[in-house]
């Protein structure tokens, strides 16, 4: 047994992945598979392969009270593997299984509730190694609105730690949202709590960095159900230096892992919707490979949005890549990980061929006409015009013999190509 803790963010049970059944079944997989209830099994599995003091649950295990009966068999059965190897197990209760949690816990052996119905609570966790002492603190019911550090049960229970003993706060809330309904708390007033070694949070489904050696943040979810969670999920290896040293190191676990990629199209040749697809399954195929992140062994599955980027001549091909396109179809194999795409967008702009645009007698050539000259140095009136209101947005004092600012210059650049491009899309959509 090692002298540390693992910590376990948001879990919902009784969730699945959203948007992919259609292609796990494809390819003889089950939503099941990418799960919560998956990901508490390697949870498990990771304990039990190198076992910590304790495993700590820092609230919202169940997703909704509808979801408690397949809840239960998941944790009776999980919960069971960790009591026979001895590692005990803590649990907080959040929004979502506020009123639910409590009930389950009582049906389940080897799991301890801190802080039920709102209340503070402490507890000493089993083991040789430094003292650790465990201040957790439960919702009550499906909303909060007060901070939980203004419970009168906070500071009475702070006064009886153990001298000498690390110690971790544990619960579930809202970080610098002191309007909210679930359990509001600033930061600031966390990290003054100078007797406390570690603020572990639920509730925000992003994990924070933790790296200072108070960490004081969000855990984050065990496993991304969705395009909002994307990057590495799983739980923390919490360990100490002293009693007031904490160390906390992310351990991915997840089964799928989300994320957005772009692909630069720029340059390329790509005659035929055919083409841009060979185009996009390779690169995305090469990124994968290359990146040592996606090769856990635990990881089944990476679903990619993808954005299509670049300027090219031939846009043609790629609106009926998009057309012709169903996300849900490209799929393939980087050894034994599945890899599918959540979705396609298209963000490629034409070619900028300004000479050829500014001899239009259009708005298309008057906007090209402008680029030229800002790229000559001058644009006459109109970049003058634009000087000045950009003059007094920052309240400067410039003169007409002035050298104008790169930084001005840029943004009006910028500006100038975005109306360029908004044109030149309103054309080809006409010409579609």
């Amino acid at each position: 047994m090692t002298d540390q803790l693992l910590l376990v963010g948001d879990l919902h049970l009784g969730r699945r992945p959203v948007g992919l059944d259609g292609v796990l079944a494809d390819h003889g997989m089950a939503a099941n598979d990418l799960s919560p209830a998956a990901g508490l099994k390697n949870l498990v599995e990771q304990a039990l392969g190198d076992v910590p003091r304790a495993v700590v649950f820092a609230g919202d295990l169940v997703d909704q009270e509808d979801d408690v009966f397949e809840a239960y068999d998941v944790l009776a059965v999980q919960m069971e593997r960790l009591r026979k190897a001895g590692i005990p197990v803590y649990a907080v209760a959040g929004n979502h299984d506020g009123l639910i949690l409590p009930r389950l816990i009582d049906r389940v052996r080897g799991v301890t509730l801190m802080g039920a119905g709102g209340a503070w609570t402490r507890h000493e966790v089993e083991g040789e190694g430094r003292p650790i002492d465990l201040f957790g603190w439960s919702f009550p019911g499906r909303t909060c609105r007060e901070c939980p550090l203004d419970h009168p049960t906070f500071e009475s229970t702070l006064a009886d730690r153990r001298s000498g003993a690390s110690t971790i706060g544990v619960f579930h809330g809202d970080l610098d949202v002191l309007d909210s309904r679930y359990a509001p708390v600033s930061r600031r007033r966390l990290l003054d709590e100078q007797a406390m070694a570690a603020w572990f949070l639920g509730h925000v489904h992003v994990p924070d960095e933790l790296a200072d050696a108070r960490p004081v943040g969000y855990l984050g979810s065990v496993v991304g159900l969705d395009i909002g969670e994307t990057g590495s999920h799983g739980v923390w290896r919490v360990g100490f230096d002293g009693a007031s040293n904490i160390s906390a190191t992310q351990i991915p676990l997840a089964p799928i892992r989300w994320e957005m990629l772009e692909i630069d199209l720029t340059g390329q040749d790509l005659p035929d919707a055919d083409a841009v697809h060979e185009f996009v399954v390779s690169n995305l195929r090469r990124r994968v490979s290359a990146d040592a992140s996606w090769q856990d062994d635990r990881l089944r599955c990476a679903a990619l949005r993808v954005t299509l980027t670049g300027r090219l001549d031939r846009r043609a091909s790629v609106r009926e890549f998009k057309k012709r396109c169903d996300a849900s179809k490209m799929s393939f194999h980087v050894d034994q990980l599945l890899v599918v795409t959540e979705s396609v967008r298209d963000s490629t702009m034409p070619t900028l061929d300004l000479e050829s645009l500014s001899r239009e007698q259009s708005p298309v050539g008057h906007v090209a006409g402008i680029l030229q000259q800002i790229a000559a140095g001058s644009s006459g009136d109109s970049y003058e015009s634009a000087r000045r209101k950009l003059s007094i947005m920052a309240q400067s004092d410039w003169n007409a013999g002035d050298h104008e600012p790169p930084e001005t210059r840029d943004v009006f650049e910028r500006a100038a190509e975005r109306v360029l491009d908004v044109l030149l899309s309103q054309r080809e959509e006409d010409s579609a």
